[in-house]
């Protein structure tokens, strides 16, 4: 079973992804995972148990012999997805409240804050100044907060428009922000 976790960034993805293969290690189910958004290489903890590169995946796609986990958040993106949506089994989409998502994103504006740099952009790299803690950066970390808080609505509705045309399985997954990390409306 081919299993995608999508959403907005910043959602909780990578949490869930790692409950969920805690629960397969639990339960002695057979799996591989893969997150598009790191390397292998660079993994730790429950993220380096079963890693695939992502010239690896193909194979596994094709034989299906264990359960693949792949997170990617840019699946509704044809030029940026992984692999199409209808190469999956089950899609996990994982969808934060409001207030949640607000927080999300504060926690890491904070850490944006104090490395002094801010909003990633593959085609441009980080923006801010490069000092921690600088001043100058506060401004554009705040607008860019707010700018963010106010199109989650409106990117929620054009992805989940698109994945519920597809004609896979779906299933939206709340997260809520708590002091000690996302919490899920999923029995694992």
């Amino acid at each position: 079973m081919n299993i995608l976790i999508t959403g907005l960034p910043l959602s909780g993805k990578s949490v869930l992804r790692r409950r969920i293969v805690t629960a397969f290690m639990r339960d002695q189910v057979p799996f591989w995972q893969h997150d598009t958004a790191t390397v292998v290489s660079d993994r730790k903890g429950v993220d380096a148990i079963s890693p695939l590169r992502a010239s690896e995946v193909e194979a596994v796609f094709l034989y299906n012999d264990h359960c693949l986990v792949v997170e990617d958040a840019h699946v509704v993106n044809p030029q940026k997805a992984f692999k199409p949506p209808l190469a999956y089994d089950l899609i996990i989409y994982v969808e934060a409240g409001c207030f949640s998502y607000f927080m999300f994103w504060l926690s890491r504006a904070k850490k944006w804050f104090n490395q002094g740099h801010f909003d990633w952009d593959a085609s441009i790299a980080w923006s801010g100044t490069g000092k921690p803690r600088d001043w100058h950066n506060l401004l554009d970390i705040i607008s860019h907060l707010f700018r963010i808080s106010f199109l989650r609505r409106h990117w929620l509705t054009a992805d989940e428009d698109q994945l519920f045309q597809v004609g896979i399985p779906m299933r939206v997954v709340h997260s809520f922000w708590t002091p000690r990390g996302p919490h899920f409306d999923l029995e694992l």
